[in-house]
């Protein structure tokens, strides 16, 4: 599964469960301090899907991230609700398709 779409200073994660993106978030931040780089909570937003409890997701100094019902990246949106369905499925696709074509050109 990919877990991280990345383009300049723009950075998609992806998980399947609340506590994998917990702990992704966590990695990417730890590491990112390390080498200098501090994450804008403010910026930073999470979207759920097909969760029916209410979730949580944390930096490392404790702040909660907010919850969107819709983001774009890359020219393509990604919706939370099931009546955008389609739009997700391609809006997915494009951000495969996306990580694929940098893995490309940095070969």
């Amino acid at each position: 599964m990919v877990t991280d779409l990345d383009f300049t200073d723009d950075i998609a994660l992806v998980s399947d469960t609340a506590s994998k993106a917990q702990e992704i978030l966590d990695r990417v931040e730890t590491t990112a301090i390390r080498v200098g780089l501090h994450m804008n909570s403010k910026k930073t937003k999470c979207i759920i899907f097909n969760q029916q409890e209410d979730v949580s997701i944390r930096t490392t100094s404790g702040t909660i991230l907010e919850v969107v019902q819709d983001f774009k990246y890359l020219g393509s949106w990604m919706h939370s609700t099931s009546r955008h369905q389609h739009q997700e499925s391609a809006s997915m696709e494009s951000l495969q398709q996306a990580q694929q074509n940098m893995e490309i050109y940095s070969s």
